[in-house]
């Protein structure tokens, strides 16, 4: 994803022509659309008790890490609201 993005924006540059412009804008709206998409699975497995094994095997290093670090601040502002 950021390979090609980089790439169209690479190319747009070199040659602004309206359609690699229009091929870029539409490559940045669908990747947005993924990257929500992951974003609200990713967030729904943090504040899961449980996770399937597959589940974490077909992410990638960052969606681990953002997945760690999102888990990590919801147990932590779990606890401090539950401390008496």
């Amino acid at each position: 994803l950021k390979r090609k993005l980089r790439n169209l924006r690479e190319e747009s540059m070199r040659n602004p022509a309206p359609e690699i412009l229009d091929k870029l804008r539409r490559f940045e709206n669908a990747a947005r659309d993924v990257i929500s998409c992951r974003i609200q699975k990713i967030v729904q497995a943090a504040l899961s008790e449980s996770l399937p094994q597959e589940f974490l095997e077909v992410m990638t290093f960052e969606e681990r890490a953002l997945l760690n670090e999102i888990s990590r601040l919801i147990n932590e502002w779990r606890r401090h609201i539950l401390e008496v």
